[in-house]
């Protein structure tokens, strides 16, 4: 393995999982030498299962999360409290980490998140006999929108959705919900339910709306009936919303949400974070 001398390797033996960079291999010593958060550590051959070797970009990222571990007091890292919800930066970060390393993967967190609403809409709000009108932006809470409106389809609702922006994701899901005849549209017309994602809030998006619907991140806009609906993580605190807020759970590995001590929630598919 000495030509792999200087990669970045996930290393699994029969105690523990290590990540970091590989140093020196002594076969006739039966030992390797592994960088891990910027400390030399001596594996026993004798003791490694399986050796992944990492790409580029994701060695990068163990580089920046390790980089900032250093730089990290200890006395502040013991005081540390369990974060209940973080900014869209972070979330941003987690997603990152979750879809190069610890999973899920980018998609399978969008397609988790729509087919949580649905569940959310079929089974408890009850209205998919209701128009929607959904508006996109360009981030991961677009995506999860844009899929809620193709398998929302399914149910015969009539959605019609009001894109902002068209990423090279965004515009690979609007394919498929235009070829299973979902409308496009620039205006919204009477439907009593606007779901707005990733994209500010104006007065003509909602007026006379029956429910307006945020996933993802929020703003408290003037309207009785609202929600907003996390994924994972809530994206700003979920006790300054003057709505309802419901958290949706997409499957994030327990190991990401430790590296940001973020406080893991009950698995439950969707939950309402309750007003105190």
């Amino acid at each position: 393995m000495e030509e792999y001398i200087g990669a970045c390797l996930i290393i699994k033996t029969n105690k523990t999982t290590h990540i970091g960079r590989l140093h020196q291999i002594s076969p006739e010593m039966n030992k390797m030498v592994v960088e891990v958060s910027g400390n030399l550590k001596e594996i026993e051959l004798s003791e490694i299962d399986e050796v992944e070797i990492l790409a580029d970009d994701d060695s990068e990222i163990i580089q920046r999360e390790q980089e900032k571990e250093k730089t990290k007091p200890k006395e502040e890292t013991k005081k540390l409290v369990p974060v209940t919800h973080v900014s869209t930066e972070i979330y941003s970060r987690i997603i990152e980490l979750s879809d190069t390393l610890f999973g899920p993967s980018r998609g399978e967190i969008v397609y988790s998140g729509a087919r949580g609403v649905l569940h959310l809409f079929v089974n408890i709000f009850k209205f998919m006999d209701k128009k929607f009108v959904i508006y996109t932006g360009s981030g991961i809470f677009s995506e999860i929108a844009v899929v809620l409106g193709r398998i929302s389809l399914l149910y015969g609702t009539e959605v019609t959705i009001i894109p902002s922006s068209k990423t090279q994701r965004i515009a690979k899901e609007l394919f498929y919900y235009e070829a299973n005849n979902g409308m496009v549209s620039n205006k919204r017309r009477d439907q009593p339910i606007v779901i707005i994602a990733d994209t500010d809030v104006k007065e003509e998006m909602v007026k006379g709306a029956e429910r307006v619907i945020f996933l993802g991140d929020y703003k408290n806009i003037e309207i009785p009936n609202k929600e907003v609906i996390f994924f994972g993580v809530p994206v700003r605190d979920p006790l300054e919303f003057t709505g309802n807020s419901i958290l949706c759970d997409v499957g994030l590995s327990p190991k990401v949400l430790s590296k940001y001590n973020i406080r893991k929630y009950a698995p439950k598919l969707l939950q309402k974070i309750g007003k105190q």
